[in-house]
């Protein structure tokens, strides 16, 4: 059953109603008020927000079916290399490599490069 509750944006304090399942924490409508404010800093917050999630979905879908190892390392990574507490990380497996980094747009470019080698002799 859904009810309304109100949470306060926690970098303006303007104050939201949420609809929500169930009763949440004080830090919980505080997030979801945050999520849906509209002021700057609110709006910074929900770009890099959505840029964290993307991230992670990108390195889902590129390595989750072959190499789950690897894909959980590189969502591991997502957050710190958005802090800029590391530009870049490099995983290899076999003849997959993984690397996640920051593009020049700020933006969050995830990569996959698979090695085949091929040669004939005669």
């Amino acid at each position: 059953m859904k009810n309304l509750q109100t949470g306060a944006c926690i970098y303006c304090g303007q104050i939201r109603q949420i609809e929500v399942d169930g009763r949440r924490t004080e830090q919980e409508l505080a997030n979801l008020a945050t999520m849906k404010c509209t002021c700057p800093d609110a709006k910074a917050a929900q770009k890099v927000e959505h840029m964290q999630l993307t991230a992670e979905t990108n390195v889902e879908k590129l390595f989750k079916e072959e190499n789950p190892d690897m894909a959980s390392l590189l969502k591991a990574a997502v957050l710190p290399i958005m802090g800029d507490r590391i530009d870049q990380i490099t995983i290899k497996s076999g003849k997959m490599t993984g690397k996640i980094s920051i593009n020049s747009k700020g933006g969050i470019k995830v990569e996959r490069t698979d090695t085949n080698k091929k040669a004939l002799e005669a």
